[in-house]
């Protein structure tokens, strides 16, 4: 008897939306659809992909020789010109090509072609069009187990859900003793420091992570500092409070600091604080284990099941317990030692090659029809 054909060996011409790769953009969307197309397209050339975006495409996609770049119109700049793409344009230029499969990294889906869709959702959806979406998908892909777990409370009805995982940015890397060395020497004089990773500002976390390194400083006399990383400047509230703090000389806010200089002070930190949101999946938490630095961080989302044992569990509504874990951390070397040790091995768990690899298991079961 003649032995049944591969399905996955016939040639399949995969249609990706790649908004998220225009010109411009970043973000961790862009390092999530960079980091695993670029290593899917290049695993598989023996099938053709198709990168749908409504401008070009930015400098950093190096497009292998099995990917076709397609600019569709002009970019979609409201809600209407968006639905005009997604709908209209999009649905065409799919039929015109000939795609099999259409993945989608954006987290919206084509409400107007029959094609199966895989929807790559990094956020929750927006209530009100979320239903129609989801609906179209053939398939769910989420960056965690928690994801999946709301999306289905959510949307019962919604079976076909998957965590494919993620990972940090691969300028996050453990750092020598040396550049630990210049780290500290520029930015805190050559003294250890705390990472605080959430958007500094006048909100209740950072008020108790002040409250929490005063304690410390107190039972601790440690020439310790703070650092807080902001995205912008700092309310007026905020600094004036700021400037009544005792151990104001020891905290540093950082503002906007680049990627490198980011992950720079990720690896050259004692420890992280990360008080949540966890979210779908807890960036500083994953990069901070890619570094080999430990956690101070919460339950809150995903983090629970991202940190695994590379993290210590703070109440970050009691300032006297994050006192409490500062000092743990900062007593017990064997502690900190073995935390490390367990953010690199949990970091293993989390690679662009495993979530790479899980997406195109994804792709090839739904373009087969065995979903």
């Amino acid at each position: 008897m003649q032995a049944a054909p591969n399905t996955f060996a016939l040639l399949m011409r995969i249609a990706v939306i790649t908004r998220c790769l225009a010109a411009g953009r970043s973000g961790e969307n862009f390092d999530f659809s960079l980091a695993t197309l670029s290593r899917i397209t290049r695993q598989h050339p023996d099938h053709q992909f198709i990168f749908f975006c409504d401008q070009a495409h930015d400098a950093a996609v190096d497009f292998s020789a099995n990917v076709t770049p397609v600019v569709l119109g002009s970019p979609a700049r409201n809600a209407l010109l968006l639905k005009w793409w997604y709908d209209v344009k999009l649905p065409a230029a799919l039929q015109k090509m000939k795609a099999d499969i259409l993945v989608c990294m954006d987290g919206i889906t084509s409400l107007n072609t029959s094609l199966p869709q895989v929807l790559v959702m990094r956020e929750p959806m927006n209530k009100r069009n979320g239903p129609k979406h989801i609906g179209k998908a053939a398939i769910i892909v989420t960056l965690s187990e928690f994801a999946a777990q709301e999306i289905k409370k959510q949307y019962p009805a919604m079976e076909k859900i998957q965590s494919v995982g993620a990972a940090a940015h691969e300028l996050f890397q453990p750092a020598g003793w040396q550049e630990k060395e210049q780290t500290k020497e520029t930015f805190t004089g050559g003294r250890e420091y705390f990472l605080y990773t959430s958007l500094a500002g006048e909100n209740p976390a950072l008020l108790n992570i002040l409250k929490a390194f005063s304690m410390f400083k107190k039972r601790q006399m440690s020439n310790m500092q703070l650092l807080c990383l902001s995205s912008g400047l700092p309310t007026k509230g905020f600094r004036e409070k700021l400037m009544t703090y005792k151990y104001r000389d020891d905290v540093q806010i950082i503002t906007g600091p680049g990627r490198k200089d980011l992950a720079r002070l990720t690896a050259g930190s004692y420890a992280i604080l990360y008080p949540g949101p966890g979210g779908f999946f807890a960036a500083p938490v994953a990069e901070a284990m890619q570094c080999g630095i430990p956690c101070i961080t919460s339950r809150e989302g995903s983090i629970p099941e991202l940190g695994g044992h590379a993290m210590i569990v703070a109440d970050f509504n009691n300032p006297e317990d994050i006192a409490a874990q500062l000092k743990q951390i900062f007593k017990d070397e064997n502690l900190r030692s073995q935390l490390v040790a367990n953010a690199l091995e949990q970091s293993q768990n989390y690679t662009w090659e495993k979530t790479a690899d899980a997406i195109w298991d994804i792709i090839k079961t739904i373009a087969a029809g065995q979903a």
